[in-house]
């Protein structure tokens, strides 16, 4: 399980309204691995009322609605900001995600809204698999009619218990 965070900036002095996301969540490009939505999305938004949508199992999630504080000292500090985190699964691969945002500022006079040009970002994600599998005979070579021992060695580099696990070896011919 990977953790996707997405922060949403604001460079004015006043909030920042209707933040909105749609995230098509990429595939490798290599072996056609995707990503997808956790089982257990654990997506939490520090932007206000927003409505998120975050299904497990799906390739996308999205964000509407949202609301951010403007820049702190009355648009002289630190950009205002709101997070949406959720948890995302996929093979071993490579993943390239790109998102787009759109939303609306209020003025600090608190005339508006104002609506911010799109704006988008991308982030790579190296999915490393966690099942790693070893082959060796011993001795690696024989004269004909001679036995040679197969080891076998499977590991699990990551922290959760896997499951299902499964070795099939189709031993050559001769």
């Amino acid at each position: 399980v990977s953790r996707l965070t997405f922060s949403l900036s604001n460079r004015t002095a006043g909030i920042m309204t209707d933040a909105a996301f749609s995230d098509a969540l990429p595939s490798d490009g290599v072996t056609g691995g995707q990503l997808i939505i956790a089982p257990i999305p654990n997506a939490p938004t520090s932007c206000g009322p927003a409505v998120l949508t975050a299904t497990p199992g799906d390739r996308s999630s999205s964000m509407s609605g949202g609301v951010g504080p403007g820049r702190a000292n009355g648009g002289a500090g630190q950009a205002g900001s709101c997070e949406v985190a959720v948890n995302v699964v996929g093979p071993a691969g490579t993943y390239d995600n790109t998102v787009s945002a759109t939303g609306n500022t209020i003025n600090a006079d608190g005339s508006g809204p104002v609506a911010v040009a799109d704006t988008s970002n991308t982030a790579t994600l190296t999915y490393s698999s966690a099942l790693t599998v070893a082959k060796q005979f011993t001795p690696d070579a024989v004269s004909s009619g001679g036995a040679s021992e197969v080891i076998v060695r499977v590991a699990n580099g990551g922290s959760a218990q896997l499951t299902g696990v499964e070795i099939t070896d189709a031993l050559p011919a001769g």
